[in-house]
C-alpha cells in the first residue's frame, strides 16, 4: 500500500474509529488517541501488507491504545454517551426517547462486559462479526454465540419490562 492510499485510508475510518474509542476514553482524550492510533499505523506502514484485514488491525490498535490510555487514569466506559451517539431510539417525543435511552441503559449495565462491548462494536460501529473477531481476538462463531446471548438478555429485560408497564406498574431495571 502506497503512502498515499495509507493517507486517504486513515481519513476514511477516522470518524469512525474516534466514535469506537470515545466509548473508551473522555472526550478530551479521543482526539489523542485516535493520533496516537494513526501514527502508530503510518510508522509501521512498511509492515502493513502482511496484514490480512488492515480496518480490523486499525481497530484492535484503537481499542488498544484506548484500554490503555484508561489504564493510566483508571477511568470506567461510559455506556450512555455511546447509546446518545447511536441514537438508538424511534421515540416520538423527547420524553420517550429519555425513557427509552434510560431503560437501554439500565439493559446494557446488566450484561457481562464482553457481551456489552460485542453489541456496541455491532450495533454502533457497525462492524461485522469478522471484524469484530480480529479486534477481540475471539472467533467469528464465538462472536454470533455471543451477540446471540446478548441480545437474548436485552429483549427478556425488555420483555419484562413493557409487561409490568402493561399491567399498570412500573419496575425499575
Amino acid at each position: 500500500m502506497s503512502e498515499k492510499e495509507l493517507e486517504h485510508f486513515l481519513i476514511r475510518i477516522s470518524g469512525k474509529l474516534y466514535g469506537m474509542i470515545r466509548r473508551y476514553v473522555p472526550p478530551e482524550d479521543a482526539e489523542d488517541v485516535l493520533q496516537e492510533v494513526s501514527v502508530k499505523i503510518w510508522l509501521k506502514r512498511k509492515t502493513l501488507d502482511q496484514v490480512d484485514n488492515l480496518e480490523a488491525y486499525c481497530w484492535q490498535t484503537g481499542r488498544n491504545e484506548s484500554l490503555k490510555r484508561l489504564a493510566k487514569k483508571k477511568r470506567l466506559n461510559n455506556l450512555e454517551e455511546a447509546l446518545e451517539l447511536a441514537s438508538l431510539s424511534t421515540a416520538s417525543s423527547p420524553v420517550e426517547y429519555s425513557e427509552t435511552k434510560h431503560l437501554l441503559f439500565k439493559c446494557m449495565e446488566t450484561l457481562p462486559a464482553r457481551q456489552r462491548e460485542i453489541l456496541l462494536l455491532k450495533s454502533i460501529d457497525g462492524l461485522d462479526n469478522a471484524q469484530i473477531a480480529l479486534t477481540t481476538g475471539l472467533t467469528a462463531e464465538h462472536i454470533r454465540v455471543v451477540l446471540s446471548r446478548a441480545r437474548k438478555k436485552m429483549k427478556k429485560a425488555l420483555d419484562q419490562y413493557y409487561a409490568y408497564e402493561s399491567q399498570g406498574k412500573r419496575t425499575a431495571l
